[in-house]
């Protein structure tokens, strides 16, 4: 039951993201409908019996070009597009999430690492270096002079001094 409403919150998921995405799209397609119209319709305006042989389709394509330019930076700068893209964005994210997570679930039998798995992990290590160059700093602060550990891999004894627990990162 669970798998069966997982599935579904994924399928409504990426219905929102395909309306979503379906919206970006008509911006995009408005935006290149009107830039071509502006530039016929400024194209058509100059033309005349004299220039009709002298414009060449690359007059015609700089025009083009400078309007398309001009309109696609007012578009990009909207709220609207800015607010639908970040929309737009939200959804992937979570559609993302809950593949992998079905993904995780569904190959949890199986001896496989997982990306959260390693995520945690890389966490974890991370954290620990960050207590280890922090007990490092506060030894050499406090000025010891030598300090002694038993390496249990190893079965040895090691020194190390202030200086060189200062020196290792």
């Amino acid at each position: 039951k669970e798998a069966i409403e997982a599935n579904i919150e994924l399928l409504d998921k990426i219905s929102e993201y395909s309306v979503k995405q379906a919206q970006l799209q008509q911006h995009l397609y408005a935006t290149t409908q009107k830039a071509l119209e502006e530039a016929a319709k400024k194209a058509y305006e100059k033309m005349t019996p004299e220039t009709l042989q002298a414009q060449s389709f690359t007059e015609f394509y700089n025009e083009w070009l400078k309007t398309n330019e001009t309109l696609f930076t007012q578009l990009f700068e909207s709220d609207e597009y800015s607010k639908l893209k970040g929309e737009l964005l939200g959804i992937s994210m979570d559609v993302k999430k809950q593949f992998e997570k079905q993904y995780e679930s569904v190959f949890a039998i199986y001896p496989i690492v997982f990306k959260s798995e390693t995520e945690e992990l890389y966490k974890t290590v991370y954290e620990l270096k960050k207590q280890v160059k922090a007990l490092e700093t506060r030894l050499a602060a406090q000025g010891a002079a030598s300090l002694s550990f038993d390496d249990d891999d190893h079965k040895t004894t090691k020194t190390a001094t202030a200086t060189t627990a200062t020196k290792k990162k």
